[in-house]
């Protein structure tokens, strides 16, 4: 079902006059309105996101864009909410980005959103943000009509951390040749259901706002992100390989997704990872924060991630970061090789962090060496073992460091979530929104080759 757009807007965000013949001409479901607005403003939007926790002033935002005060001034004029100030109602009927609460520039949640699913080896999970990248809560996403039974997908077993009260994390489906079949079954009930909601919304059968713009991806092992081809990790999919965007996510749902103009992208797990810790470290530092960082993915395998000059580092063929891959020799008393393995085929069933502190620090003297990168991010299933893994990487690190050992492990502290490459894959596709142009083609796939920040 496709609907004619016409670009108006009521005051809730509705929008009004959508033809109800059966036949309707194609254009575009998306407010193309507010998908201009934010697109033409979207660095103005990421600077005040990066200051979302303090007082936001025009002289922030002058010297985060390198403009001048009066450009400053009128991007605010343009992107505020102007309000009477008799009755307190929005004087304009456009869907405000902006509005001004007490003495704070507020970026409003529900004006733009964005889905992040993390398909991995042992968990598949997702996040669903706002404009001002902050998660929705299982809570709020259920009161939606098409979303009710998002956490009770078919036969797919829910995990449910009550210390998290924002994710939602499915086991990824296993059994041996349907492996695939079954986690892209999975992964293409979870989009359906949230296109769902979201066409309901545009064609106006549900009054609640829904503005679905974005859908990331992340995925484990080598992305072809031009080709849109996900090359499949070594272990857990073998049984099928260069995975095509619309074989992950369902036909249905991609031709759906064009329809309303909704913008993909798909991604290795650990690059959309360090999208979200990245992200994270600069709210956290004001967006005073330019220092090069490498993360490292501890999953069933091993992956990690870097940016180098505030930009995300992917190599000629995105596969930079593919550590799990190093080749690492155990030596007998005598001198010689009793096994000679990648990284990932020693680690193969680690439970615990006595196996991950032996091969780490060739992990990090390796990045330390090649990169000159002292600041890492531990991210990953294995979380909850970091607090053990870095006194013991500290403790070896005179064997590996070939410079000062205080300039060897930096650790930051990151947001300490397992969502963090689903919510990175949901910011992903905003960027893609950011980068779309118009004029050039009407692809709106996998737009955000380069990311700086």
């Amino acid at each position: 079902m496709v609907y004619t757009i016409k670009n108006s807007f009521s005051l809730n965000g509705r929008l009004e006059n959508l033809t109800s013949a059966a036949h309707r001409e194609v254009i575009s479901v998306v407010p193309e309105s507010i998908l201009s607005r934010i697109v033409h403003n979207y660095e103005m939007l990421d600077a005040i996101r990066q200051r979302k926790n303090i007082d936001f002033t025009v002289e922030t935002l002058r010297d985060d864009l390198n403009i001048s005060r009066t450009t400053a001034d009128k991007c605010i004029a343009v992107l505020k909410d102007e309000k009477d100030e008799k009755t307190f109602q929005t004087k304009t009927v456009e869907y405000p980005l902006i509005t001004k609460h007490e003495k704070r520039t507020v970026i409003l949640n529900d004006a733009a959103l964005f889905l992040g699913i993390s398909v991995g080896t042992r968990h598949t999970r997702f996040q669903l943000l706002g404009l001002n990248f902050d998660p929705y809560t299982r809570e709020q996403i259920k009161q939606y009509p098409y979303l009710k039974q998002v956490d009770s997908i078919e036969s797919f077993q829910f995990e449910e951390d009550e210390a998290d009260e924002f994710g939602f994390s499915y086991s990824t489906p296993v059994g041996g040749e349907n492996t695939f079949e079954n986690t892209r079954r999975l992964v293409s009930t979870i989009i359906s259901c949230f296109l769902k909601q979201a066409e309901a919304y545009y064609a106006g059968r549900d009054s609640a706002p829904f503005p679905l713009m974005g859908v990331g991806l992340a995925v484990t092992g080598p992305v072809d992100y031009k080709t849109q081809l996900w090359r499949s990790a070594p272990r857990g999919f073998t049984a099928v390989r260069d995975i095509e965007l619309m074989e992950l996510i369902g036909y249905e749902n991609q031709m759906l997704a064009q329809t309303m103009g909704i913008f993909l992208s798909i991604d290795n797990n650990a690059k959309t990872a360090m999208i979200s810790e990245y992200q994270y470290l600069l709210e956290k530092n004001s967006s005073h924060f330019n220092e090069d960082i490498a993360l490292i993915y501890l999953g069933s395998g091993i992956g990690s991630a870097a940016v180098i000059d505030k930009k995300l580092l992917r190599g000629s063929q995105n596969v930079s970061g593919e550590v799990g891959y190093l080749q690492i020799a155990i030596l007998n008393r005598d001198g010689t090789v009793s096994s000679l393995k990648s990284l990932e085929e020693h680690l193969i069933g680690a439970e615990n962090a006595e196996e991950y502190q032996q091969f780490l620090p060739y992990i990090l003297n390796t990045i330390n060496c090649v990169l000159g990168i002292d600041r890492v991010i531990l991210v990953g299933h294995s979380i909850r073992k970091n607090d053990k893994l870095i006194p013991s990487l500290m403790e070896q690190r005179m064997r590996f460091t070939v410079t000062s050992t205080q300039h060897y492990c930096k650790l930051e502290t990151g947001r300490n979530n397992p969502n963090t490459a689903a919510m990175g894959a949901a910011i992903e596709s905003y960027i893609s929104m950011c980068h779309y142009n118009e004029a050039q083609a009407d692809a709106r796939t996998n737009l955000a080759n380069e990311i700086t920040w």
